[in-house]
């Protein structure tokens, strides 16, 4: 980003209209905490479902100051707080298109913004105070900024920018700094907008990518701009606009939507997805995590599409559904989960496949995202290989070299253990690459989809032979699902459709084994050892392979 003085072009392709209308509304009603904010004493509040509540220095409730509703004294899911002098309350009432005054015990003194017809606030949702104890509001939709006294009296309105722009589109949220400089999420416009007490444009910080749609945003002592934006990411900029840094680390958060700073330089930062506030002090230390939710649950790991075991005996499960990988270590102990719903590095979309090569990189196939992410022992993630479309499931060889099922060019990729690409295997059009293995004798196993089967091929992408087919009899397959091999040579197939795991030798039928299928198409077997691991719903099953 920079700090641009000159021209501006209005974004106005249909894409940028999408996201805004889809964006203040996700924001509005799908949340359930939409501001957190210090007062100044540095007491934390937040909304939280719609209700502005109370904690203490380790993130316990104390009280609730004002409920959730359309009352006089009442709010619906307010997108700013700020706080005046004796520590007066202002809320941005989105839902009641009003500011509402609140003293420190929630008691209210009044209201403004929603009596003249002439200057009713639509989905007010930025709130800030300048040196002067002016209040200034971000008037979404109306697309302009509007100045108030402290008694809530309109002393102007202005939404201009550059005289070559239509004006602010969408404003979001505000930030002041020392110098009173207004700060404006500009999110039609995709850019920070900077306005001097008089409603005079000054400058604004505009993204050099234009997937980035502004967010929150906070200042602190300073006078650095950290903002949240459509990504994962919260960047820092100094005052003149130039990037610094990204917040405490760049992937630290997963889905950050909420941002507040006291004045001791602690920032808390709401995490969406985690459902979580962490608390950092000055020097980018944490110091807390809460949830803000009495009801906040664990990650899902249900509807399980693959299963890794790597040399430890650790597990390494994707959930497709909850859009992570979870680890577990060589006991079944759930150790963590890892990324989110998200198209920025290091989250994911419905992924599906997992491995882990010798050196104990991690790569999970991104599927909806058509990349393969990479990430180090400790979970960081470190690479992608992105020339691919919907890649489904991923193994390895003694030497390291990936083959990925590509779904989108229903094939077979190959990569060397540098990510080069290598080449890829085609078999025709009844050709659908599911999940592969690479067995004992260096064969690549893949199940074929459309017809049910199971190929097992050269490491040079040369037929060997195939087994199964569509069936309920002994060694045919209604929905394979999942492949698995031993030491002995042996190959085990998961039928979520017939609720079997069915072993073979060779290609040829040995045996089966009843397993139990929590979602048709979902579940996953790994073998290691003298064990077989079935992990399907939250189940996680360790059968002995002579049993099978």
């Amino acid at each position: 980003m920079k700090l641009i003085m000159t021209k501006y072009k209005l974004l106005k392709d249909f894409y940028t209209i999408s996201i805004v209308l889809v964006f203040l509304p996700a924001i509005c009603f799908a949340q359930d905490v939409t501001a957190i904010a210090y007062d100044n004493e540095n007491n934390l509040f937040a909304v939280v479902d719609g209700s502005i509540k109370q904690y203490d220095a380790k993130g316990k409730e104390k009280k609730s100051i004002v409920s959730f509703g359309s009352k006089d004294n009442q709010v619906i899911r307010p997108l700013s707080l700020v706080f005046g002098t004796d520590n007066i309350i202002y809320a941005a009432d989105t839902g009641n298109n009003r500011i509402q005054v609140f003293n420190k015990k929630g008691e209210k003194l009044f209201s403004f913004g929603n009596t003249n017809p002439e200057e009713k606030l639509s989905r007010p949702s930025g709130l800030v105070i300048d040196s002067k104890s002016n209040i200034y509001c971000s008037d979404t939709g109306n697309n302009s900024i509007r100045k108030y006294d402290s008694k809530g009296n309109l002393l102007m309105t202005f939404k201009i920018t550059d005289k070559s722009d239509a004006g602010l589109q969408s404003p979001f949220s505000l930030a002041i700094d020392k110098q009173d400089r207004i700060y404006v999420s500009d999110i039609g416009n995709r850019c920070i907008e900077i306005f001097d007490t008089q409603g005079i444009f000054s400058g604004k910080i505009v993204s050099e990518s234009t997937d980035e749609i502004p967010g929150n945003i906070a200042i602190n002592s300073k006078d650095e701009i950290l903002i949240l934006d459509s990504s994962r990411y919260i960047r820092v900029y100094d005052k003149e606009g130039k990037f610094i840094k990204y917040f405490v680390d760049k992937y630290e958060f997963i889905q950050p939507v909420c941002i507040a700073i006291d004045k001791n330089d602690n920032t808390a930062v709401y995490d969406l997805q985690n459902k979580s506030v962490k608390v950092f002090n000055s020097s980018g230390k944490q110091n807390l995590e809460f949830s803000l939710r009495t009801d906040r649950r664990e990650h899902s790991i249900r509807r399980t599409s693959n299963i890794f075991i790597d040399n430890k005996n650790q597990k390494w499960i994707v959930s497709t559904r909850g859009s992570r990988y979870a680890k577990y270590d060589a006991s079944g102990k759930l150790v963590g989960s890892y990324g989110g719903k998200g198209t920025s590095e290091g989250l994911f979309d419905n992924p599906c496949g997992i491995a882990v090569d010798s050196s104990g990189r991690i790569f999970v196939c991104d599927t909806f995202n058509n990349r393969v992410e990479i990430f180090d022992s400790n979970n960081r993630y470190i690479d992608s290989i992105n020339d691919l479309s919907f890649p489904m499931f991923i193994t390895f060889d003694k030497q390291d070299n990936a083959y990925i099922s590509n779904r989108g060019t229903v094939s077979i990729k190959k990569y060397d253990k540098n990510l080069k690409y290598l080449g890829e295997f085609k078999f025709g059009d009844e050709f659908s690459p599911g999940d592969i293995i690479v067995n004992k004798d260096g064969d690549i196993c893949v199940i074929n989809t459309p017809k049910h089967e199971v190929l097992v091929l050269s490491s040079s992408g040369e037929k060997k032979y195939s087994f199964g087919g569509y069936g309920e009899e002994k060694g045919k397959f209604e929905v394979p699902v999942s492949l698995t091999s031993d030491d002995n040579g042996n190959i085990y197939v998961y039928d979520t459709g017939n609720k079997k795991i069915n072993k073979f030798k060779n290609g040829n039928y040995v045996s089966n084994y009843k397993a139990g299928a929590f979602f048709w198409g979902f579940g996953a077997i790994a073998a290691k050892g003298e064990n077989m691991y079935l992990f399907y719903g939250d189940k996680f099953i360790e059968i002995p392979l002579n049993e099978m």
